[in-house]
């Protein structure tokens, strides 16, 4: 019979490489329905924070289209792709505004 103790250590290992169903393991068959638990609770977790630094780093994309774009458009009075996402991964301190925009405006 494994004790508590034994039991978060084999918990602590899992975390560091969860490549086995750790409800599974030998020796630890009356702490099975807790270790499923505790699997799919840190499962969960997981993929929370997986979605969560996709999500991050999506606003971090600049959404500027780079198909036909119209620079001068501001100009004309027509309308322009802008970035849309300000002060994303592209985004140009000095000049405030994306740095694809800033790098074609001085071109």
């Amino acid at each position: 019979m494994k004790n508590r103790e034994e039991v978060e250590t084999l918990k602590r290992q899992w975390e560091k490489d969860a490549c086995w169903d750790i409800e599974e393991t030998e020796g630890f068959e009356e702490y099975r329905e807790e270790l499923l638990r505790y699997r799919l609770d840190c499962e969960e977790k997981w993929k929370k924070q997986r979605e969560e630094h996709c999500a991050e780093l999506a606003s971090k994309i600049c959404p500027l289209s780079f198909g036909w774009i119209n620079w001068n458009a501001d100009e004309k009075g027509e309308t322009s792709t802008n970035c849309k996402v300000e002060k994303c991964a592209c985004w140009n301190e000095v000049e405030e505004c994306c740095a694809i925009r800033a790098l074609n405006l001085r071109f």
